[in-house]
C-alpha cells in the first residue's frame, strides 16, 4: 500500500470515547474522536454498530465533519488540550454527559502526573478544572505510561492502557472509589499497545454468556479490535468478539500498490 504520512495519520485515531446524550432525540449515542488536533463527532447505529455521519435535531441536518477541536468547540479556543490534542479521553461513568480528557505531558521529558480536564460537548466544549487524581500518582501511573482509556459497561470504572518495562499493560481505575489496580499484562489476544478505545452501543453475545453485551473497539494504530470488556469488580476480562468495523479498514482509504 502507499499513501503519504499525512494521509495515513488521518486514519489513525489518537483518542476516542462515547457518550449517550439524553438531551438529543431518543438519547443520541455519540462517539467522539481525535486525530491529533482534529476532532470528529459521529453517531453510532445501536443495531449495526456502524457510524452514522449525519444526524438530525429540531428538523435540521448536521453532518459529521472533522476539524480542529477549537473550531468544533469554541470554548476551547485557547487550545487547552494542547496543539496536538489530548493523550486520551473517556466518558463520565456516572452518566453525566461530560468527556474527560487526559492531557499530554507538559514537560519535555514526557513524565509527570496524569492531568484530567472535563469538557462539556453540549456547551461548546466548556472546560472544567484540571485535576491530578492522587490515586493514579500513588499507583505510579503517569502521563508517560498511559496510552489509552476505555469505558466499561455497567461500571464506575474505566480501563487504562499503557506500557511499562514489561510491555503493554492495563489498569482498572474505579472513578467512584478512587482506586487503581496493579498493572497487568494486556492479554495476548489484544494486539498492542492500545492507543485508543471506546465502549460502543451495539451489542453481541460473546463467550459463555448469552446475555447481549456492548462491544468495545480497541485500536492499535490503524488496527481495530472488537472485544467485550467485563468488569469483575477487581479486574477486567477481555473476550474477543465479531462486530462491524466502525472505522474503515486501512485498505479502503489508501491506494493499492500496482
Amino acid at each position: 500500500m502507499c499513501g503519504t504520512e499525512a494521509e495515513l495519520s488521518d486514519l489513525i485515531p489518537t483518542a476516542c470515547a462515547s457518550l449517550f446524550k439524553q438531551t438529543y432525540p431518543k438519547g443520541a449515542p455519540f462517539t467522539y474522536w481525535f486525530f491529533g488536533s482534529d476532532a470528529l463527532r459521529v453517531l453510532q447505529d445501536e443495531n449495526t454498530g456502524k457510524p452514522v455521519y449525519t444526524y438530525a435535531k429540531n428538523g435540521e441536518s448536521f453532518p459529521a465533519q472533522k476539524r480542529p477541536y477549537w473550531e468544533l468547540w469554541p470554548n476551547l479556543s485557547s487550545r487547552p488540550l494542547g496543539a496536538d490534542g489530548p493523550l486520551t479521553l473517556y466518558g463520565e461513568a456516572n452518566g453525566e454527559a461530560l468527556l474527560h480528557t487526559v492531557l499530554k505531558p507538559s514537560s519535555a521529558a514526557g513524565g509527570g502526573a496524569v492531568r484530567v480536564m472535563p469538557v462539556n460537548p453540549d456547551a461548546d466544549g466548556y472546560p472544567g478544572e484540571v485535576s491530578e487524581p492522587a490515586e493514579l500518582g500513588a499507583a505510579q501511573v503517569t502521563a508517560a505510561t498511559v496510552t489509552a482509556a476505555c469505558g466499561l459497561e455497567n461500571s464506575s470504572a474505566v480501563v487504562l492502557f499503557g506500557e511499562d518495562r514489561s510491555g503493554p499493560v492495563y489498569w482498572r481505575w474505579d472513578l467512584r472509589l478512587r482506586k487503581v489496580s496493579k498493572p497487568k499484562p494486556v492479554p495476548k489476544a489484544v494486539q498492542g499497545p492500545v492507543t485508543a478505545g471506546f465502549l460502543g452501543y451495539d451489542k453481541v453475545t460473546a463467550g459463555a454468556s448469552q446475555v447481549p453485551r456492548r462491544v468495545s473497539r480497541l485500536y492499535a494504530g490503524a488496527l481495530e479490535q472488537p472485544f467485550v470488556l467485563t468488569d469483575t469488580g477487581t479486574d477486567v476480562q477481555f473476550t474477543a468478539c465479531a462486530a462491524e468495523s466502525f472505522l474503515k479498514p486501512l485498505s479502503e482509504h489508501v491506494q493499492q500498490s500496482p
